[in-house]
């Protein structure tokens, strides 16, 4: 009876034992597997590397672009599509800023297609401003075209002297002149459009008055004729405004 009882202890043991050894031999396996310390370079050990967790991703929309940064892109696209050195193209550039002091600042910001229409041909540059000169009297030209240098690709003398009549017969006694200077963009608005909204939005005001008290409020982007989206690359056809 004592032998019987000794041996069905035993076996009601056995299970607990084969938990505790199958445990066991489970810590054992996971410490086989587990990977091994990686020597670096200074001879010292390391855990295991995972590929993404040392390397990062660039995105080139959080790049900053300081001014002396795009001042060199610029002059490297300017010099392969003069093909020139790049001596020529900061050659070119110091006339272009003779020319017209006040976009010297604003060089790194101009679009590359308007800088090389107007290094091109530094003469005929000279000659344009010259003629816009004559044409807007009391403006200063340097700061116009350095606030909006497009209008050296939009427009030739002879369409700026059409344009500028023009408007002159829609705004009759008006000095143009001035709401040029004032908001450049105004040489491109349907100026008869212009006036037809504020006389709809604001009736009993003079629709002349309000234009000139706020230019830059009167426009949008269709009535002034600017693109949707912001061409900042350039090398686009155009060509010169029409009358």
């Amino acid at each position: 009876m004592a032998t019987q009882l000794a041996f069905r202890s035993s076996v009601i043991a056995q299970p607990s034992q084969i938990r505790r050894t199958s445990r066991r031999a489970c810590r054992q396996q996971r410490v086989q597997l587990a990977p091994r310390a990686q020597p670096t370079s200074s001879g010292s050990s390391t855990q295991s590397e995972i590929p993404w967790q040392f390397g990062f991703q660039m995105n080139e929309r959080f790049l900053e672009w300081d001014a002396a940064a795009s001042r060199e892109l610029i002059k490297r696209v300017l010099a392969q599509k003069l093909s020139v050195s790049d001596e020529e193209v900061d050659a070119r550039l110091a006339e272009l800023g003779t020319l017209v002091p006040d976009m010297v600042a604003r060089m790194d910001r101009t679009r590359a297609d308007i800088l090389l229409a107007m290094v091109s041909d530094t003469s005929a540059t000279m000659s344009k401003l010259m003629a816009m000169r004559d044409l807007l009297p009391g403006v200063n030209v340097s700061l116009l075209v350095s606030r909006w240098p497009q209008i050296m690709l939009d427009y030739t003398p002879e369409s700026l002297k059409a344009r500028l009549d023009d408007m002159r017969r829609v705004l009759p006694g008006v000095r143009v002149e001035a709401l040029v200077d004032l908001e450049p963009m105004m040489l491109k608005a349907d100026l008869d459009k212009v006036l037809a909204n504020i006389r709809r939005i604001m009736p009993g005001h003079d629709p002349v008055a309000v234009l000139l008290a706020q230019p830059a409020m009167v426009l949008d982007m269709q009535q002034a004729g600017m693109d949707s989206a912001v061409d900042v690359e350039g090398f686009v056809p155009r060509k010169a405004a029409q009358p």
